[in-house]
């Protein structure tokens, strides 16, 4: 699973991403674009009971770049809202 990840996270074509994505799937390896409990700023193999499967990074969400990451990231941390700015920048 953390290879996946770091393979994923080294190719920077999206559609040889959604390539490798489709050859994991097919090896029972599932996958999820974007989770909002999860995703950081790279690929993450998450575990959850017995269930195993990749999470992209919160980059993939159009508007959020490496700044926002980390401001998300940041609240997470803390256990703070989001702020009212940043949730129009993600365009909730």
């Amino acid at each position: 699973m953390e290879f996946a990840a770091a393979t994923l996270d080294a190719e920077a074509d999206p559609a040889r991403q959604i390539a490798l994505l489709r050859e994991l799937k097919g090896e029972g390896i599932d996958y999820v674009a974007v989770d909002p409990d999860h995703s950081t700023d790279r690929w993450v193999p998450v575990k959850d009971g017995k269930k195993q499967y990749l999470v992209g990074p919160l980059t993939a969400i159009k508007g959020i770049g490496p700044s926002t990451v980390m401001k998300i990231l940041e609240a997470r941390k803390n256990n703070e809202p989001l702020s009212p700015k940043l949730l129009r920048t993600e365009g909730s």
